[in-house]
C-alpha cells in the first residue's frame, strides 16, 4: 500500500471520527479544527522510533514474583508527553461521542445518527470545544490518579497484568507464538515504549497487552472490531521502524471472570491459545506496592498531598480485593490467554452494519 494510499484512509477515518464527536458543521472553528487534526494524523505516518530495541538483550526483568514484578512495571511508568484532565458538561450521561456511523450497502455512503442518551440535547450542548474543558495534568497528579483511584481501576489493574504475564512468559521461557523461539521474549513496556509490552529478541515480533472487564467485553470487542489502542503516532513510529516481517500481536485479558445464564464460565472457542497462567497462591498486596514506589518516586508529602487533592472521599478505601489481588484469581480470569494478529480488517463496514441491528432489535 502506497503512502499516499495510507495517508488518504486516515484522513477519511479521522473525517469519520471527527464526525461521531459532533465536529461536522462548516463554521470556522470546526472546519480549522478538522484540518489541524488531519494534518496531524498525516504528519505521524512519518514518525519513527528514537531508540533501537537492541538493548533489549541486555534487560532485566524480575521474574522472581508478581509482586516484584507490578512494582517493576510501576516504577517503569513513565509519563512522556504533557496529559491533559477534562471535565465533561454531560458527565452524568458518561457515553462519550454522541454519534455513531452506518454505512448504507445500497448508495455506499456513510450516515451519522444520534445515541439515544443524547436525543434531549441540543447541538451546542454536544459540540466538543464546548462540552469539554482541559486542564494540564502534573506527573504526579496523574500517576496517583492511574494508580490510586477507585473510578480508574481499569488502569491499574492493566498494569498489574501486564506485570503477571510478562512475569510468567520470562520465568516460564514461553516461546514466542510467531518463531517458537525459546527464552527469546523481553519485557519492554513503559511510558516509552507503546504498542511493545513485549518483545521477542529473535524475530522481532511485539505483544501489546490489553484488558476488558470480563470475557463478554472482549468477544464483542472482536466482534465489532472496537479496542482501543492508544497513541496512533506511537503505532506509527512502531511501524515504520521495524521490518514490514516483524509481526505485532494484541494479547487480550479479561480482568474478571463471566458466566452464563446457566452458571457456566464463558469461555472463548475461536481464538487461538498462547498460555496459561499457573496457580501459584501468591497475593500482590497492589495498593501498598503503589504507595511505597510513588513515594520514593516523589515524597511522603507529595503522596498525602495528592490524597487530599485528589482522592477526597476515595482514599477512605477498605481493605478489600482492589487493595490485595490473589494471583489463583488472575490465574483463572487469564485462563486461555488469547491472541490477535494485527492485520487490516476487510470489510469492517459489514460489522458496523451488524451492530446497528443488533442494537435496533
Amino acid at each position: 500500500m502506497s503512502m499516499s494510499s495510507i495517508a488518504k484512509d486516515v484522513r477519511e477515518e479521522l473525517q469519520h471520527s471527527l464526525r461521531e464527536w459532533g465536529v461536522g458543521g462548516e463554521h470556522e472553528s470546526h472546519v480549522n479544527l478538522r484540518r489541524d487534526v488531519i494534518r496531524k494524523g498525516i504528519m505521524c505516518l512519518s514518525e519513527t522510533l528514537s531508540q533501537p530495541r537492541d538493548f533489549l538483550r541486555y534487560t532485566k526483568f524480575p521474574t522472581s514474583s508478581y509482586s516484584a514484578a507490578y512494582e517493576h512495571v510501576l516504577r517503569h511508568d513513565e509519563i512522556t508527553s504533557q496529559v491533559y484532565s477534562y471535565t465533561d458538561s454531560l458527565r452524568g450521561e458518561g457515553y462519550l461521542n454522541p454519534f455513531y456511523r452506518t454505512f448504507n450497502r445500497m448508495t455506499g455512503k456513510f450516515s451519522y445518527k444520534r445515541k439515544d442518551e443524547y436525543r434531549g440535547h441540543s447541538v451546542q450542548e454536544l459540540d466538543p470545544q464546548q462540552r469539554f474543558k482541559f486542564t494540564p495534568m502534573t506527573e504526579e497528579e496523574l500517576l496517583f490518579d492511574r494508580w490510586f483511584l477507585d473510578d480508574n481501576t481499569s488502569s491499574s489493574e492493566g498494569l498489574l497484568f501486564e506485570a503477571v504475564v510478562a512475569c510468567h512468559a520470562l520465568k516460564n521461557k514461553v516461546s514466542c507464538h510467531n518463531c517458537k523461539c525459546v527464552n527469546t521474549l523481553r519485557w519492554f513496556g513503559g511510558g516509552q515504549a507503546s504498542w511493545q509490552d513485549l518483545v521477542c529478541i529473535s524475530c522481532g515480533a511485539s505483544y501489546e497487552v490489553k484488558t476488558k472487564g470480563d470475557l463478554e467485553q472482549v468477544e464483542k470487542a472482536f466482534k465489532y472490531n472496537n479496542i482501543t489502542g492508544g497513541s496512533f503516532e506511537a503505532w506509527c513510529r512502531l511501524k515504520n521502524s521495524v521490518k514490514e516481517s516483524e509481526k505485532c500481536y494484541l494479547v487480550v485479558l479479561p480482568r474478571k471472570s463471566t458466566f452464563n445464564r446457566q452458571g457456566k464460565k464463558v469461555r472463548l472457542n475461536t481464538k487461538e491459545k498462547w498460555f496459561d497462567i499457573p496457580v501459584t497462591g501468591e497475593i500482590i498486596e497492589m495498593e501498598q506496592i503503589a504507595v511505597k514506589v510513588y513515594k520514593e518516586r516523589f515524597s511522603e508529602e507529595t503522596y498525602f498531598k495528592m490524597e487530599q487533592l485528589l482522592a477526597g472521599s476515595d482514599c477512605d478505601k477498605s481493605q478489600n480485593s482492589d487493595e490485595v489481588s490473589e494471583v489463583d484469581d488472575l490465574a483463572n480470569h487469564l485462563k486461555g490467554t488469547t491472541l490477535l494478529d494485527l492485520k487490516p480488517v476487510d470489510h469492517w463496514e459489514d460489522m458496523a452494519s451488524d451492530s446497528e441491528s443488533e442494537s435496533s432489535a
